[in-house]
């Protein structure tokens, strides 16, 4: 945390911050505000924040005004209003703030509280983009993508995947993989497409999980690997991916890369049928022709325990 050198009791900084703030302090409302939000020496106070916030966003200081300006967008802690949401995240991006640059260009290109204008969220993009927001790199590499089809500008989308990429983009890493793998403006390499799959799927984004673990299952372009197969179908299914948990099922119900247990290949195949998944329906159906009432039973108990696990 940014702020009072020195001063490890947070409780003990929230009533300094507070001190300075009532005294008019700018970066003190700030820091104040903050530490209401996140619950930083004391109770989560949202409305006490946003009230700080916006006293510090009156007096210019561009942090607050984008913490505002998001707020009154999300409802956080004041009622929604997007019209002031507008103005407090323009007046920080005017001032060169990259995040609220990002977010400025994201009302744009969605009409939300101004005007839908693709050029002016990509004015906006590409400002936050050239200080290195990762965010603002990624949507304007989608946005190159989504004009390469009408006017081949394919290469400029690949230098801003690459570059909020290499600063931790999950979705721009998983987009390079996929280009990657189906040569699609670069050269086709699988050994690199597999490294940006992994980085993204490391960091906990779904499709780049899913793809690796069909990947691994099937082995086609890669050494087949059941038990990586099964550790990232098994990220992707706890995140909701239907096709992650027929899959999962299909490997707790063969025993691939896990001990066989027919009770969770049926939970899993539920599941994903649940979400109209037709492949689970089927492997449900037919598993349960072969399966007593006591453990169907059972199967549907697992089946709500993996719901209410998942929607935890």
């Amino acid at each position: 945390m940014n702020g009072v050198t020195g001063i490890k009791d947070l409780s003990q900084a929230r009533q300094w911050y507070r001190k300075s703030a009532l005294q008019g302090y700018a970066e003190a409302q700030y820091q104040l505000a903050s530490m209401y939000a996140n619950g930083e020496g004391g109770e989560v106070l949202l409305t006490d924040a946003a009230s700080w916030y916006r006293k510090a966003a009156q007096q210019g200081h561009a942090e607050a005004q984008h913490k505002i300006g998001s707020m009154y967008l999300n409802a956080v802690g004041v009622l929604k209003n997007e019209r002031d949401a507008v103005t407090w995240i323009g007046r920080s991006a005017e001032q060169g703030n990259p995040q609220a640059q990002t977010q400025f260009g994201e009302l744009y290109l969605s009409g939300l509280g101004v005007p839908e204008n693709e050029e002016e969220a990509i004015k906006w993009f590409q400002k936050a983009a050239t200080q290195g927001d990762p965010a603002a790199q990624y949507k304007l590499g989608r946005l190159y993508y989504k004009h390469f089809r009408l006017n081949g500008e394919k290469n400029e989308a690949i230098q801003w995947y690459k570059r909020a990429a290499y600063l931790g983009h999950s979705e721009a890493q998983f987009q390079l993989a996929e280009m990657y793998r189906d040569g699609d403006g670069v050269p086709k390499d699988y050994t690199t497409a597999l490294k940006w799959y992994t980085r993204s799927a490391s960091q906990g984004f779904g499709d780049a999980q899913l793809s690796l673990g069909i990947e691994y299952l099937l082995g086609s372009k890669i050494s087949k690997d059941e038990n990586k197969a099964f550790k990232w179908l098994s990220l992707a299914a706890w995140q909701g991916y239907a096709n992650a948990q027929t899959l999962l099922g299909t490997l707790y119900l063969s025993g691939l890369g896990v001990e066989q247990d027919t009770i969770l290949a049926y939970a899993w195949f539920n599941l994903a049928a649940s979400k109209g998944f037709q492949e689970a329906k089927v492997q449900r159906d037919r598993l349960e022709d072969n399966m007593s009432p006591e453990s169907i039973s059972l199967a549907h108990d697992f089946t709500r325990k993996l719901v209410a696990e998942i929607n935890h």
